[in-house]
């Protein structure tokens, strides 16, 4: 999978991103119905639910960062191998999307650095 490409859960987190603040307002909601319910079964529901919530939350906020660190380990260790290979060195993904250009890529290619090559 490219760096380029959208995976459906990528999709739900930039769907979902901007209701964060809404999500939390249910599991405030769920919360303070815990705390009034006189019945232990339905407190101990609300606040499961509430602390789902709250969990997601969280996951909506990590999410970018998550995909920027899987990014970086899954490109990382060849493009640090690759960094001082004097030959133009390109690392791809399954379907063909460079990942990673050397340096010396960018100077085989005539391009100013590496990310021009690639754009």
């Amino acid at each position: 999978m490219s760096v380029h490409e959208t995976m459906p859960i990528e999709t739900a987190v930039s769907v979902l991103r901007p209701r964060v603040k809404v999500i939390l307002g249910a599991a405030m909601l769920f919360a303070a119905a815990a705390v009034l319910s006189p019945v232990a079964f339905a407190k101990l529901t609300f606040l499961l639910v509430s602390a789902v919530l709250v969990l997601a939350c969280v996951a909506l906020c990590a999410g970018p960062y998550v995909a920027r660190r899987w990014l970086m380990l899954r490109v990382g260790m060849p493009a640090r191998l690759l960094q001082h290979d004097p030959a133009a060195s390109f690392v791809t993904g399954l379907d063909g999307q460079i990942l990673y250009a050397n340096p010396a890529s960018a100077r085989v290619l005539g391009a100013r650095r590496a990310v021009r090559c690639v754009m």
